[in-house]
């Protein structure tokens, strides 16, 4: 019980508004190490309140900006047509790829493969925060879509995603 009292006590001696100090005899029948929890005055815990008050805004201000950054600091796929791993009956003329923030057009491409590997699509095209993908006559089978992409913050990623075509 001693020592949770200690930990309790020593806890609190890093609190703002508290401090402690040893117990005078006529407030306990046991004086040894035995402590007390007493405000502090107005003018030591402005003090200390304002150390710590700068401390925590500068820290909140240092993960608010770097929450901003992360935040943007790449394109990713949003969303496909045909959709990521999805089935379509019959054949898309295109594809087209939305993504999280503007691209630059000439750092910017997708490609549509079939199973064995070989083009299907007839080039791409950039505009803004999407990539269009004219296709061949696509018969029946499963097709791949590979992108590579550079945003206008100059972060480059790149993905790839399959769709089917038929039953």
């Amino acid at each position: 019980m001693r020592k949770l009292l200690l930990a309790l006590v020593s806890r609190f001696r890093s609190s703002p508004n508290l401090a402690a100090r040893p117990m005078r005899t006529s407030e306990s029948k046991d004086t040894s190490n035995a402590m007390i929890l007493v405000p502090l005055e107005p003018e030591v815990r402005k003090r200390t309140l304002g150390k710590r008050g700068a401390n925590f805004g500068f820290a909140a201000l240092g993960a608010l900006l770097l929450a901003g950054a992360t935040a943007h600091a790449h394109a990713h796929l949003d969303r496909a047509s045909p959709p990521v791993g999805g089935t379509v009956r019959t054949a898309p003329r295109s594809v087209t790829l939305w993504f999280s923030q503007k691209l630059e057009p000439s750092f910017s491409s997708a490609q549509v493969t079939d199973a064995s590997g070989a083009r299907v699509d007839q080039g791409s095209r950039v505009s803004g925060a999407q990539i269009h993908v004219p296709v061949k006559a696509l018969p029946p089978g499963t097709y791949r879509v590979h992108w590579k992409v550079l945003s206008v913050d100059t972060h480059k990623t790149e993905g790839n995603f399959s769709f089917r075509v038929g039953q």
